[in-house]
């Protein structure tokens, strides 16, 4: 009995009552102790629940990283000494911190499941659409959600018979003031930090650094959850009045597209496909010989692409969106493809790869198309990681013949995947060497391997094209490449070759962003159209490339390509990098009109991310 009294104190509320030092020690290390421990508990169910449908092995992964586990409980820790602070019950602090934090990691769970994505801040502001198409999937009990919910009512039931300590209201006011103030250093030099979510908590020994949902699942749920907030955040541009935006945009109105004019049209973004020779590289034109007979036959320019070596997401969207800028696309966003779809066009397309890479399965939908052919589910069946443009180049005509023998107008986009660096530095990969100059063996292998990859892909296009001329309906063939290859760390191969990179001069700006576009057209869609599609093009940004075609087509397009066309007039390439062209030389400092122009702009795109126009049809 005696023991059991002595041992009393430390489920009491008050530490006034322990006479003694060493009891009110005790009574505050039992309280806030178990405090901790708890946080720390709901961290590891926020983690249990955070490999998805991933293995335990990943669990272990966390814990193997203290600073991952580390960066994942000090948000949970710090919320719930904030509602101690505010309710002064251990169990309710512990109650409602479990409420936030371990709901969101149910939702991430089950989004992972559903659609192997993960739950994100800009999910937040999509939380209603969510819910009204929640009903399509099995939401169910499962053992490892049970087993939190379970550790939530017994934690909570224990605190509440047994960890009852209240504090005072001088000390509460006064950590909840030091908690609030760590909010922005934490942010600032922690969370918000590149370095720090890309480097030091790397964690790639069981899942992919190239896929999204591995990034973000290989740090947990509410670390890499909080890192999102910077994605997610689209900041408005200085000066920025929704009404002056909507206003620019009203002073043109959306065209519908004239039945006489209704082509199909074939896209192809080529994976890091560049002409070479427009570079000066020597011994090559016999390699693109085939390619300059299609361009002779096709209106041609520059794409002045915002990425080098990668970022193929980036040339793909701004294309498809008219955008300036890449965003993160949570929700559906305005586009062409929903503009064509509204026109009556069928919206789909290809790509060889997982479908999980740069969140296209979802981002796709959001972007517009109604189908979209990925690894999983069928190109899984050439082999994996690579799907070659000899069986993709057949099976996208195939599909492409497919829908126009329906009737339908067809707007089809393709990304290939075949090109994508890096080359083989030590072997040849694609048979006798193509091209012999006077380089390293590393540049030699590297170079052979991509123009054995470009010489492969000029031979499947130009059969592509030998069946779209052969056609009786209206066909028009865009093809374009996303960026410059990769040939070798710190561009070793280009300085090899002798080929400006420098991104100061006009030419070494072009030689870094730059690869070729092309519009080419069948008899019947040049008769429609009236319009021999052949000439020279401007050199644009990728976010112009529709307007582009369009006017090649001609089609006005909508309100806000309308605006876009005059943008072009004056600023026909934005680099993300903060350069321009302007009057064809390059500049980072533009001022008076120009200035003026590239702020409309930004104000315009921001009203046009926040504000969809289109039907909120399923994609």
């Amino acid at each position: 009995m005696t023991g059991t009294k002595e041992r009393s104190f430390l489920f009491g509320t008050d530490a006034a009552a322990c006479a003694e030092p060493g009891k009110r020690f005790g009574f505050y290390l039992w309280n806030f102790g178990i405090l901790l421990l708890s946080a720390a508990g709901l961290c590891f169910l926020s983690l249990l629940l955070g490999i998805g449908t991933g293995g335990r092995v990943l669990l272990i992964d966390y814990l193997r990283h203290p600073l991952i586990f580390f960066l994942n409980f000090l948000p949970i820790l710090l919320f719930e000494l904030l509602m101690f602070c505010l309710i002064n019950r251990t169990w309710a602090a512990f109650l409602t911190t479990a409420a936030v934090f371990i709901t969101a990691s149910v939702g991430n769970y089950f989004k992972l499941m559903f659609r192997d994505d993960p739950f994100m801040f800009s999910d937040i502001s999509a939380i209603h659409t969510a819910l009204g198409v929640s009903s399509g999937y099995n939401i169910t009990l499962t053992r490892r959600i049970a087993i939190c919910l379970a550790c939530i009512v017994i934690g909570t039931l224990f605190m509440y018979f047994f960890v009852r300590g209240h504090a005072k209201g001088s000390f509460r006011i006064a950590a909840a003031i030091v908690i609030a103030a760590s909010v922005w250093p934490l942010w600032t030099f922690v969370y918000s930090s590149a370095d720090i979510y890309n480097v030091k908590t790397e964690n790639f020994d069981h899942v992919s650094r190239w896929e999204a949902t591995d990034v973000f699942t290989s740090k947990g749920f509410v670390y890499p959850f909080i890192h999102s907030i910077s994605a997610a955040i689209d900041t408005p541009p200085d000066g920025y009045d929704e009404n002056l935006a909507e206003n620019e945009l009203s002073a043109y109105s959306d065209s519908d597209i004239p039945e006489s004019k209704k082509v199909n049209i074939l896209t192809i973004q080529l994976e890091a496909f560049a002409d070479l020779t427009t570079v000066g590289m020597q011994g090559i034109d016999g390699i693109y010989a085939d390619y300059h007979k299609l361009e002779a036959e096709s209106y041609t320019g520059n794409l002045i692409t915002n990425v080098f070596g990668g970022g193929t997401i980036n040339t793909e969207r701004c294309f498809l969106t008219g955008y300036t800028q890449l965003k993160d696309y949570r929700r559906n966003v305005n586009s062409y493809v929903w503009y064509l779809r509204e026109q009556g066009y069928t919206a789909n397309g290809s790509h060889p790869c997982l479908r999980t890479f740069y969140n296209r399965y979802n981002v796709n939908r959001y972007l517009g198309f109604e189908d979209y052919l990925f690894t999983e589910g069928y190109y899984e069946k050439y082999g994996y990681p690579v799907t070659y443009d000899e069986e993709f180049f057949p099976d996208m005509l195939k599909f492409f013949k497919d829908d126009v023998a329906d009737g339908k107008n067809v707007f089809s986009f393709n990304v290939t995947y075949q090109g994508h660096g890096p080359y083989s530095t030590d072997r040849l990969d694609w048979g006798d060497p193509v091209w012999d100059g006077d380089v390293s063996e590393y540049s030699y292998y590297a170079i052979n391997n991509y123009l054995g990859s470009v010489k492969d892909t000029i031979e499947r296009l130009c059969e592509l094209k030998a069946e779209l001329e052969a056609m009786d309906e209206p066909v028009v063939l865009v093809v374009y490449g996303d960026h410059k290859p990769w040939l070798g760390d710190n561009s070793v191969t280009y300085d090899e070759l002798g080929i400006n990179l420098d991104r100061s001069t006009t030419e070494g700006f072009k030689n870094y962003y730059s690869t070729r576009y092309l519009i080419w057209a069948n008899d019947a869609a040049k008769e429609a159209c009236d319009n021999d599609f052949t000439g020279s093009g401007p050199d644009i940004s990728p976010c112009y490339l529709m307007n582009v075609l369009f006017s090649q087509l001609g089609w006005d397009g909508t309100a806000y390509m309308k605006f876009m066309n005059d943008a072009q007039s004056a600023l026909p390439v934005i680099n993300t990098s903060g350069f321009y062209l302007v009057d064809g030389e390059v500049t980072d400092s533009i001022s008076g009109s120009l200035l003026d122009q590239k702020q409309t702009i930004d104000a315009v795109q921001y009203y046009m991310r926040r504000n969809f126009k289109f039907s909120e049809a399923e994609s």
